[in-house]
């Protein structure tokens, strides 16, 4: 139905409705990837478990626990920090070239 709820919006195209909740699992790439998702997203909270305990029965020192925890988490402060770097320097920038000379 081509019907717009008010005179200032676009019709919405017939290929655009949503004909169905599942009608993207139609399509043959999200029903390979949704489940490969799934098992990632599954897979590394199981992986860090296994080596957590692998370095523990290997070495039985908490600390190299905690070595094995602190680098699982350095990569994503560090992400995390290079990123908010770059948002304040990009906005450094275009506040800079704002200003006249």
């Amino acid at each position: 139905m081509n019907v717009a709820p008010c005179p200032f919006m676009a019709t919405v195209p017939d290929a655009l409705e949503l004909s169905s909740p599942l009608a993207a699992f139609e399509s043959r790439d999200v029903r390979v990837h949704a489940p490969a998702r799934l098992l990632a997203a599954t897979a590394y909270p199981l992986q860090s478990a296994a080596v957590g305990f692998q370095v523990h029965d290997l070495t039985h020192n908490p600390l190299a626990l905690g070595d094995v925890g602190l680098a699982h988490f350095l990569p994503w402060s560090a992400r995390h920090i290079a990123t908010r770097l770059s948002m304040r320097a990009s906005r450094a920038g275009r506040s800079e070239a704002m200003i006249p000379s």
